[in-house]
């Protein structure tokens, strides 16, 4: 970074000079430089295939500097990598029909979702988009007739509104994509858009969808999710998956209800080809925040399970000392039958003799012990709650006679 403006101006003024040479421009300059990178952005450049601008370095010598206006691209041979951060062209240019990598930041992203894919459609040897920092705006997004890219890679679509980051995934597909890291936020004004995003959801998180399951890792007739890691909170779910960082899977969608995506979404993994290994964690302090936790779209994929919550723990509780019946078999068995380890951590003043000390010594002997007619099941590697002793004497008065029957189980002082 070359922050002496004289300096600058001389290198810009020489890069104008030599405009119809350049098939590289990278140019990270302070906005102080923007009167001068303007004239750069206007020069003929026929040869220029990668362009990189960020013009959003702080400077603190502003004085009375002209923004960066918006600038069109000269005639030329196609770009083949553009990256823009807070500047504007149009990106309906000839030149940019025929992109491999694509990155737009802040002022840069289209306000409509509708440039966006005409762009894509038109770029189909595409490998890598990252689109950042999408400011918010009024439209009114929804589904658009499916965008294919056939050779993307790489998918980075961050911080932007959720209605918009869902929008988007309903409307492209992506089946080469190894890398795919969304992160979106509730906008402040989510209570109007928030039915669109559920009627987004449904059209993403369905069984069947390919694209969907790309987002997880699972496209593909020899695709294997690997291990999941889900977190459900009051106003986000996360998932995140253990691959490589090229074959990465980090997802994060914010919505006012995450219960009804994270049933969306445990339906569609259980129907995946190759299901996926769930670690999954369930958070919510105060009980008002959230319904209790559904565990029956997640049955068939859970190995661990992580719950933070009285309320949370008590719904836990209920579901696991219940059986059911093993779609596409008629045959009953319990509920999250090759769950492996359980957490469960309660606050601080919240005991409920029965529905915690009992409800504990009920699921071991009915699930483990052979009380209830059902075969036993498969016993589990780790049983933790973690409680504070001296508001939950009654369950800590149990401890023993339920570690005798099930001896993996672990009361655990939470002071």
């Amino acid at each position: 970074m070359i922050y002496n403006r004289q300096y600058l101006r001389k290198l810009l003024n020489l890069a104008i000079e030599n405009s119809m040479r350049i098939k590289s421009l990278d140019a990270r300059v302070p906005v102080c430089s923007n009167p001068d990178l303007q004239k750069l952005l206007k020069a003929p450049t026929p040869l220029l295939e990668t362009l990189r601008i960020d013009a959003n370095v702080f400077t603190f010598d502003l004085g009375d500097t002209p923004r960066l206006d918006e600038f069109t691209l000269s005639e030329g041979m196609d770009i083949k990598n553009l990256s823009l951060v807070h500047v504007i062209t149009p990106l309906g240019s000839p030149r940019l029909s025929n992109l491999m990598t694509l990155a737009l930041r802040g002022a840069s992203v289209p306000q409509s979702l509708e440039l966006l894919l005409d762009v894509l459609s038109s770029s189909q040897r595409l490998e890598v988009l990252h689109i950042l920092e999408k400011p918010q705006s009024t439209e009114e997004y929804r589904a658009n007739a499916l965008v294919v890219l056939p050779h993307l890679r790489e998918l980075v679509f961050s911080d932007v509104p959720s209605i918009f980051g869902a929008a988007f995934l309903a409307s492209v597909y992506t089946p080469s994509c190894l890398h795919a890291e969304v992160k979106d936020q509730i906008h402040p004004s989510i209570d109007q858009a928030s039915a669109a995003v559920k009627v987004l959801d449904a059209a993403i998180w369905r069984p069947g969808n390919d694209q969907a399951a790309v987002l997880v890792g699972g496209a593909g007739s020899n695709a294997v999710p690997g291990t999941l890691s889900i977190s459900i909170w009051p106003n986000w779910i996360e998932i995140e998956n253990d691959k490589s960082f090229h074959e990465r899977c980090e997802l994060r969608f914010g919505r006012t209800d995450t219960s009804e995506l994270a049933a969306r979404l445990g339906t569609v993994l259980s129907q995946l080809p190759s299901s996926p290994a769930v670690h999954l964690h369930y958070t919510s302090k105060y009980p008002e925040e959230r319904p209790p936790a559904d565990l029956l779209p997640w049955s068939e994929l859970l190995e661990s399970l992580s719950v933070r919550g009285s309320r949370l723990c008590r719904s836990v509780l209920r579901q696991l000392s219940q059986s059911y019946v093993l779609p596409g078999t008629g045959r009953v068995d319990w509920i999250c039958r090759r769950l492996s380890r359980i957490k469960l951590v309660y606050e601080r003043y919240d005991e409920d003799t029965i529905l915690d000390g009992e409800a504990v010594l009920s699921l071991v002997r009915h699930r483990w012990s052979g009380e209830s007619g059902l075969a036993e099941a498969t016993r589990i590697a780790s049983f933790e709650i973690w409680c504070w002793r001296d508001h939950f004497p009654n369950l800590w008065s149990l401890g023993d006679e339920i570690t005798r029957m099930l001896p993996c189980f672990e009361l655990i002082d939470d002071d």
